[in-house]
């Protein structure tokens, strides 16, 4: 079985977190990005097999395009385990600039998208209380600020 994160609860002083309450984001499109869509991106050093799967695309006032994303094939250390690293992420938003600036190449699409409602749930309800917001940074930089995070 492989190790997994659920991020929502991370984000709170991460990037770009908002300070007062914000309207819940719509549902959104974006003229690169779509559910079901596998991208490599540039990737932290050995982990040239990662690999982000669109999960939603959200419109928000405030946020402006936000790309949700599955991650997998990155190995991050934990205190509790460090013979079992965390190799998938669950949830994780970014702004679409953010992944533009990340994406390499489409390798397919299609792909049935996993269950991620759970790691939504807790990223809107942080949203909507004020304390959520997205990753404005690249992929890799958002991989390396959680196993930052995880291993004080």
């Amino acid at each position: 079985m492989r190790a997994a994160l659920i991020v929502a609860p991370l984000l709170v002083g991460l990037a770009a977190c908002a300070t007062s309450k914000v309207p819940p984001p719509q549902e959104g499109t974006s003229a690169t990005y779509r559910s079901g869509q596998v991208w490599a991106f540039r990737h932290r050093p050995a982990e040239s097999a990662s690999r982000l799967t669109v999960l939603r695309v959200d419109a928000h006032p405030q946020l402006g395009t936000i790309v949700h994303v599955r991650i997998d094939g990155m190995r991050i250390r934990i205190p509790q385990d460090p013979s079992r690293p965390v190799t998938m992420i669950e949830h994780m938003p970014f702004s679409e600039s953010a992944l533009l600036a990340s994406t390499t190449r489409l390798v397919r699409e299609g792909t049935e998208v996993p269950d991620y409602s759970a790691g939504y749930a807790q990223w809107l309800d942080a949203l909507e209380r004020g304390n959520g917001g997205i990753f404005t940074i690249s992929v890799a930089e958002g991989i390396d600020v959680m196993e930052r995070t995880l291993n004080p």
